[in-house]
């Protein structure tokens, strides 16, 4: 986390879906304080590619563990679709918010 700043710049735009999947995040991570409408607060969608993604950690794991490509490489794949399928939920609740909470909304520059 140090290190991260001091490699990589600050970016000259966050008008793109990892920034914005990363805004949704941290609008997920409040859900408790923040109102989220409901097809996103009663979804169990993130719970579901949350799952996924542990599936595929442990399929990679197992696949590391007695050294077997197949099962590297298919627990890779599920991992990154599930976590692609995470971030795009987090990108559609971040657009849905920024138009009901104008300190959303200026989060993107």
């Amino acid at each position: 986390m140090v290190v991260n700043p001091v490699l990589f710049p600050e970016p000259t735009s966050t008008r793109n879906r990892a920034s914005m999947g990363v805004f949704g995040e941290r609008i997920w991570a409040d859900r408790t304080t923040v109102h989220l409408p409901d097809h996103f607060g009663k979804s169990q969608v993130p719970n579901v590619t949350y799952l996924f993604q542990m599936v595929g950690g442990v399929v990679l794991g197992y696949g590391l563990v007695v050294l077997d490509l197949l099962s590297v490489v298919s627990g890779v794949v599920i991992l990154q679709c599930a976590k692609a399928w995470s971030i795009d939920r987090m990108v559609l609740l971040f657009e849905d918010m920024k138009t009901r909470n104008p300190e959303y909304a200026g989060w993107e520059r």
